[in-house]
Parts: C-alpha cells; structure tokens; sequence
C-alpha cells in the first residue's frame, strides 16, 4: 500500500506555539481528494488553503477544506 503524505509547519506570528502537522492518505483516494479541494478553491477564487493568508470572508471554505482532511485521514488506516 502506498501513501501520499503532507506535511507543514505551524507557527504563530510571534513564534509563541510552533510544530509540525501531517496528514497520510491511501494513494488511491489521492485524485479525489484533490478533485474536492480544487473545487473549493476555484469555487472561491482562492490560489491556495494558507493560515497566513486567511480572510475572514473565506471562513467556511477552510472549514470545509479541513473537514476533507479529517475525512481522508479517517478513511486512510495509516494517517
């Protein structure tokens, strides 16, 4: 079985909390997972899903784009 993982720093503006945050999905679930997270950036004209860059008004997008991540994560035995 192969996976597919992400991986990204957290840290806060003034370096207070930091860390690292991944995510392994089955490799076979990859095109769908990125099928629904194009569709909701092209659905709100966002380029990219970056805490640093987040807007209030896109508030459930995130939300949205994370509860894909649980999804997937969920469904992947490794994750």
């Amino acid at each position: 079985m192969n996976f597919i993982a992400a991986i990204d720093d957290i840290s806060t503006g003034t370096q207070t909390s930091f860390g690292w945050s991944y995510v392994l999905i089955d490799e076979s679930l990859e095109a769908e997972f990125e099928e629904k997270t194009r569709a909701l950036l092209k659905g709100n004209a966002l380029p990219k899903f970056h805490g640093k860059e987040y807007k209030k008004r896109f508030k459930q997008s995130y939300i949205d784009f994370l509860k894909i991540i649980k999804e997937y994560a969920v469904n992947s035995d490794q994750s």
